[in-house]
């Protein structure tokens, strides 16, 4: 702290200049095109806080519908989506052009911490993707979905993972992990972030019951998880002795003290 005090002007004068324009006011960074005073631009929370064109930009995050950008007023930077200028994102092929996608756009809320995002995609219904159905298609893209049927609102399965594990090691619970999403996308509530509080709940809970039962190893049973015996996913505890784990061999034939 000794030496950061003396630096105190130094730390907030470039913390003021990245909320600005800073060395990127005349051409954008990925394309070098020359701005004019009139032209959007754009940054990335996500990828880095140069100075991105529309056309850029949206070349650049059709594979990566779950950025967070951020656009240029002219006075400050304020928060777009990627669905509000134009992207709709193509499942199937993770974002690639699909041959034959389905005709409709649809709009999803997607949970991928620490923001809530609302995005544009199609369903893909060409035989590239192995004709999976739109539950396989949003699974394999990383995206639970809330419900069976037709769902609107997902979760990527890293910030379940992330849920589940700050709610074991923080005592962390739904509303507050939620609600930190939600302020984190609009802390001053001026936009209307989807309430998305239940329906994460369930997604959390049959998240924890599918990774029970695959640590159980009950997803390579021929039976299926219906066949699941009472206390099947139980852990068993690693203090407790169990005979041919963690006792030595021939222990009952030692004296009652030692046993």
């Amino acid at each position: 702290m000794k030496s950061w005090k003396p630096m105190m002007q130094f730390f907030l004068d470039e913390l003021l200049r990245r909320e600005g324009l800073g060395d990127n006011e005349t051409r954008c960074s990925c394309c070098q095109q020359e701005l004019l005073p009139t032209a959007r631009r754009f940054r990335c929370r996500n990828c880095g806080i140069f100075v991105q064109c529309i056309n850029c930009l949206l070349e650049r995050h059709k594979l990566m519908p779950l950025h967070s950008l951020e656009e240029w007023t002219g006075h400050y930077w304020t928060r777009v989506t990627l669905s509000s200028i134009g992207l709709v994102y193509q499942l199937g092929h993770g974002g690639h052009p699909c041959p034959h996608p389905a005709p409709a756009i649809r709009d999803m809320v997607v949970l991928d911490f620490p923001d809530v995002h609302q995005v544009k995609f199609r369903y893909c219904a060409c035989d590239l993707s192995d004709r999976a159905n739109n539950l396989q298609q949003l699974m394999r893209n990383d995206w639970y979905p809330a419900t069976t049927v037709d769902p609107a609102t997902c979760a990527t399965f890293s910030t379940l993972k992330i849920f589940r594990l700050l709610s074991v090691v923080g005592g962390i619970n739904v509303n507050d992990f939620v609600h930190t999403m939600e302020k984190n996308t609009d802390p001053w509530g001026v936009d209307q972030v989807p309430d998305r509080y239940k329906a994460f709940g369930r997604m959390s809970r049959q998240f924890a019951c599918l990774g029970r039962l695959m640590r159980a190893g009950r997803a390579h049973d021929d039976a299926g998880v219906e066949a699941t015996a009472k206390g099947g996913c139980a852990v068993l505890c690693w203090a407790c002795p169990h005979e041919g784990i963690n006792l030595p061999e021939g222990w009952q034939d030692l004296p009652k003290e030692y046993q």
